[in-house]
């Protein structure tokens, strides 16, 4: 039998639009479909890194978000590099990317 299924991941930010720019800076994502609300948010978009892809939304809800536990919210996403060297390249990127601790964070 043949497996058809695929696994889909969406996020929601206060910030999507920062959240956007943002990954696109820090990590090289890709924005592949980018939906603007009529508030100035984003109903929906859709990113790409090589063969991940997820979407995300701007959070209007407050959605609650899980309390940390020890060192882990309990759930999470992540993408898995090679090499600890890619993984360092990859950290200072997003460093260097990151809004200023004056300014509001996606």
């Amino acid at each position: 039998m043949t497996n058809t299924a695929t696994f889909h991941a969406y996020f929601g930010y206060r910030d999507a639009v920062g959240a956007l720019r943002w990954l696109e800076k820090a990590f090289g994502f890709e924005t592949t479909m980018e939906v603007p609300d009529d508030k100035g948010g984003i109903m929906h978009a859709e990113m790409r890194y090589g063969g991940v892809a997820f979407t995300l939304f701007t959070d209007e809800e407050g959605y609650d978000r899980p309390a940390r536990k020890g060192d882990t919210v309990g759930q999470g996403a992540y993408i898995a590099f090679d090499t600890q060297d890619e993984v360092d390249a990859v950290h200072a990127t997003a460093v260097a990317a990151a809004p200023s601790r004056s300014g509001s964070r996606p």
